[in-house]
């Protein structure tokens, strides 16, 4: 066996121990100065990679990676970069989507919000042209009211002025009957003063018939 192939199998030996280190109990110190103590590597990502530690969990990009780590897990800065970009792309367009959503639902809120005021403004509406029409009604049958009111009342003053010429006229029918009578003023003022009793008026209208003495 040649020397060179004994190096061989020793760099191979050398590496497997150091992927045995990496893979259980490893401590990682990033490029920033953090460390992670027993380390183990639980999923390897476009990016980086995601280890359990003994306080926990983290994932580390691979520009923070020992540069033996770098190696171990083929970092190519173009292929991180265009997944990020892949990344930021899809966290881009689903930004997007997010808000056409949003400015979609906030458009049908303000649809719905407008389509409520008009059905507010034109329920308003409706209830103050049917306030308006109660209120012309109430004022019609008011006038109409007060019109059947005054008619009624005209109508009792010329029969209650009917009744009293009427009156008088019954009242002074010994006077009239007995105008041209040469007594007539003693009958009339008969009639005026004690026509109001039946006797009276009686009297009144007995002399206002009794036919006058001739001489002769």
């Amino acid at each position: 066996m040649s020397g060179t192939q004994t190096k061989r199998k020793l760099a191979a030996v050398f590496v497997a121990l150091a992927c045995a280190t990496v893979c259980f109990g490893l401590d990682i110190t990033t490029r920033n100065g953090t460390t992670y103590r027993k380390c183990e590597v639980v999923k390897v990502e476009p990016d980086g990679i995601r280890i359990t530690h003994d306080a926990g969990a983290a994932k580390i990009e691979y520009e923070d990676l020992p540069d033996a780590l770098k190696r171990q897990y083929n970092f190519d800065p173009a292929k991180v970069a265009a997944y990020r970009k892949v990344i930021a792309d899809a966290k881009a367009a689903a930004e997007a989507k997010a808000k056409m959503e949003g400015d979609r639902v906030e458009a049908a809120r303000r649809k719905a919000a407008a389509d409520a005021r008009t059905e507010d403004e034109r329920r308003l509406a409706l209830e103050r042209e049917q306030a308006a029409a109660l209120e012309v009604a109430r004022a019609e049958k008011t006038k109409r009211a007060a019109e059947e009111k005054t008619s009624q009342e005209n109508r009792e003053k010329i029969v209650g002025f009917s009744l009293i010429i009427g009156g008088l006229f019954v009242y002074f029918i010994p006077s009239i009957i007995g105008v041209r009578k040469s007594n007539g003023c003693a009958i009339f003022v008969l009639n005026l003063f004690l026509g109001w009793s039946l006797i009276g008026w009686v009297i009144a209208l007995v002399w206002a018939c009794t036919k006058e003495k001739t001489n002769g």
